[in-house]
């Protein structure tokens, strides 16, 4: 069900979800930033035994505190980018289909870590490490036990 819309509503239509997908990822990147600094902050006192804790505790409930109302913020923002987001793929089956290629592809590729990891435990439990087990061959198990 498309949206009758001009190349002038659509033109706009895009341009406002583009802005809302960089204002989230800048805000996104501002406190991963100011969380870092602070982390740095706290760890730099805290490894001067001469400062008192009760500053440690402020600055700690300080980023707490940022933390809080940055996700209500976040959440909020992205609220309004999946609203567009939805219009979006409605109105541009070209960016649905790219879209849908990407979820794709990142299913597959998740896949890929956890089937490593299950194939190093199997290597772990047979007393075997990564040099001595094959991966890729008989399920992850060594060639000399599955004789």
């Amino acid at each position: 069900m498309t949206e009758k819309l001009d190349s002038e509503q659509s033109r706009r239509l895009w341009e406002f979800r583009l802005h809302l997908e960089t204002q989230l990822y800048n805000r996104l990147t501002f406190f991963l930033i100011f969380e870092s600094v602070l982390l740095g902050v706290v760890g730099a006192l805290y490894s001067k035994t001469s400062q008192s804790i009760l500053v440690l505790r402020a600055i700690v409930f300080l980023g707490f505190c940022i933390t809080v109302v940055w996700l209500y913020i976040q959440h909020n923002s992205k609220q309004s980018f999946v609203v567009m987001e939805n219009r979006a793929k409605v109105n541009f089956p070209e960016h649905n289909e790219s879209i849908n290629r990407l979820i794709f592809s990142t299913l597959n590729r998740d896949r890929i870590p956890c089937q490593l990891a299950s194939r190093l435990l199997l290597c772990k439990e047979s007393k075997h490490f990564l040099f001595e087990c094959p991966l890729g061959k008989n399920g992850g198990k060594s060639e000399s036990s599955s004789g």
